[in-house]
């Protein structure tokens, strides 16, 4: 497994924030069956302020540009266009990025360390 943590902003304005949360509780089922298809394993957004933070887990062979064919998908197109409007690159995004992959400065696994 892979993992790759994304960041994006949502744009300040408390309806369309209040809109995207909202529509992520009505999910496209579309959505998580394409990730699927992708070798995504797992999807977590998390929210703080405008700051998203997205954690995929994958399958080995999954490659982020492999992200691009999503919206190969009629249905998620139109989601991620739906989307778009209520978002906005993070400061840090490089050109062309929308979510901006973040590097990994540390990790620590504690699984197998006793109590």
């Amino acid at each position: 497994m892979k993992m790759f943590v994304y960041l994006l902003d949502l744009k300040d304005d408390k309806e369309k924030m209040r809109c995207y949360l909202k529509r992520h509780k009505e999910v496209e089922p579309a959505v998580p069956q394409k990730l699927k298809e992708l070798g995504v394993l797992h999807s977590r957004v998390c929210r703080l302020g405008t700051r998203l933070v997205n954690v995929l887990i994958t399958e080995d062979s999954f490659r982020p540009e492999d992200i691009a064919k999503y919206t190969d998908n009629a249905t998620c197109k139109k989601w991620d266009d739906e989307m778009m409007t209520y978002q906005q690159k993070a400061p840090c995004a490089a050109e062309g990025e929308w979510w901006a992959l973040t590097e990994t400065v540390f990790m620590c696994d504690t699984i197998g360390i006793g109590s």
